[in-house]
């Protein structure tokens, strides 16, 4: 009798762990697509691939793990959101407000996140490949390594922002302000940094195969070369 309770509580114990709950709360889903207002909503896992929520009220939402692919987040207050691994391929999140989100290892290919709010978001690891990033404000956001190889970062704002190891391979970074941003093992191989503004920064130790520094605007600069560029302070 002990043995067969035992081999149950195993079992059990087993189950559990093999299945944890991943379904999004239908209420909460059903809210948000009717009213597009929803704050800290459980929508983890959820399907809303395509759905228009242009401007809608999602504070502090949870879409851990959603397929997000080619919604429209359009001016979408999505403050403090939990989306950590969700699908945003293709995304329209134009002017929306992303400051202080979760976005660990979410995939923002192709998404367009131009004039959008992202300061102080995490980005670790997140796949911004092609991603249209103009004149988006990163200031403070964590982006170490994250894939940003061939993104538009033009006219972006990159203040104290920490892009360690992360890929921006054939990035345009024209006109971008990288100042006091974190560059250690970056790569800026073939990168647009033409009037770009990077002062009190270290390159030294970045990647700058094929990329000219430059044509930036320098100060208080480490170039690859470990000589301080004050050029234009």
């Amino acid at each position: 009798m002990k043995l067969k309770c035992l081999v149950n509580a195993v079992l059990l114990v087993s189950f559990c762990f093999a299945s944890p709950s991943r379904a999004e709360n239908p209420d909460h889903v059903k809210q948000v697509l009717t009213t597009k207002r929803c704050q800290a909503c459980d929508l983890n896992f959820a399907e809303l691939s395509y759905a228009n929520l242009d401007a809608a009220s999602l504070v502090g939402v949870g879409l851990v793990g959603a397929d997000l692919v080619k919604i429209n987040f359009r001016g979408a207050n999505l403050k403090f959101a939990l989306m950590g691994g969700s699908n945003l391929t293709n995304a329209n999140l134009r002017n929306a407000d992303l400051s202080r989100a979760d976005l660990n290892g979410a995939d923002l290919s192709y998404a367009d996140l131009s004039y959008a709010d992202l300061s102080y978001a995490d980005l670790r690891g997140a796949n911004l490949r092609y991603a249209i990033l103009e004149q988006t404000n990163l200031s403070g956001a964590n982006l170490s390594h994250g894939d940003l190889r061939h993104a538009n970062l033009t006219a972006v704002t990159l203040w104290n922002a920490n892009l360690w190891r992360a890929n921006l391979t054939q990035a345009n970074l024209s006109g971008a302000d990288l100042s006091n941003t974190n560059l250690l093992a970056a790569i800026l191989s073939q990168t647009n940094l033409t009037d770009a503004f990077l002062g009190d920064i270290d390159l030294k130790f970045a990647n700058l195969e094929d990329t000219d520094p430059l044509g930036a605007v320098l100060c208080n600069t480490v170039l690859s070369n470990g000589v301080v560029s004050t050029r234009d302070c």
